[in-house]
């Protein structure tokens, strides 16, 4: 504008937020009363963006949080695996070679019964521990082949999964979101949907990737119904600041589309 400005600082809780900037259209069009509402539009304003930008810091938070944790139940189903999985299993096999020795020399192997049946309990108890953790297909076979064998699937659904080859690594807090997301989708179809035929399909581009979930079955019902798995699909999207929509594909049946940001590039 060719009139001047008329400047107030932006400030809340002791916090600079920048400039809020006023012209007016003529600058016969200002008066006295004009100006002196000024500093308490900048106040209302400041509390605005203060409120915004409070906002966005706490999603940032948030997901940063969603994501450490993610990447230490990864770590530490790792080291559970790795370490203390063998460790029993050699446990397990030395009390067997004990049980053996004992009976050989005539004396009752019964005593080491109950000392096999405690590594055998704490055996069951690590694996349960591992699979609660984080789904142990994801790091065995990786994210694409893991959706495409899920073990839930019934024979009579065409399940087909269309994404890159390879996939581009992705935090592991994303990769445990589609992957339960796209479960819960594969379920709803073969479970309310009655589809015979669901395509799950991921892109991957610099800052974000997008699953789609579609099948052929009688589609979702308007109001759609407000249930514990797509109560679960939506929150796993939003902790990762994400969005989850539901929709109808092009043979009537549901569209599930789910877009997660992949901040700071992808952790290996």
């Amino acid at each position: 504008p060719s009139n001047p400005w008329a400047e107030m600082a932006l400030v809340h809780a002791g916090r600079d937020h920048g400039v809020l900037r006023v012209s007016p259209r003529r600058a016969s069009s200002v008066g006295r009363d004009d100006l002196r509402l000024l500093p308490e539009m900048a106040r209302h304003v400041g509390l605005v963006v203060s409120s915004a930008v409070l906002r966005e810091e706490l999603e940032a938070s948030r997901e940063a949080l969603v994501i450490a944790r993610e990447e230490e139940r990864r770590r530490i189903r790792r080291d559970l695996h790795d370490g203390l999985g063998p460790s029993l299993a050699a446990i397990k096999l030395e009390v067997a070679a004990t049980r053996r020795q004992f009976a050989a020399l005539g004396q009752d192997p019964a005593t080491l019964d109950q000392l096999r049946g405690m590594v055998r309990d704490a055996t069951d108890e690590v694996r349960r521990v591992i699979e609660d953790l984080r789904p142990p297909l994801l790091d065995d076979c990786g994210l694409v082949d893991s959706l495409r064998n899920l073990r839930f699937v019934p024979p009579e659904l065409a399940w087909r999964v269309d994404a890159p080859s390879p996939l581009p690594p992705l935090p592991a807090a994303v990769e445990v979101a589609l992957y339960r997301i796209a479960s819960e989708a594969v379920h709803n179809a073969t479970r309310h949907a009655a589809a015979s035929s669901c395509t799950a399909t991921i892109d991957v581009d610099a800052d974000q990737v997008t699953l789609t979930v579609q099948d052929d079955g009688r589609g979702m019902p308007e109001p759609r119904p407000s249930g514990v798995g797509t109560a679960a699909m939506l929150e796993r999207a939003g902790e990762l600041g994400g969005s989850l929509m539901f929709g109808r594909s092009a043979s009537g049946g549901t569209l599930v589309t789910a877009r997660l940001p992949i901040r700071g590039g992808a952790i290996t």
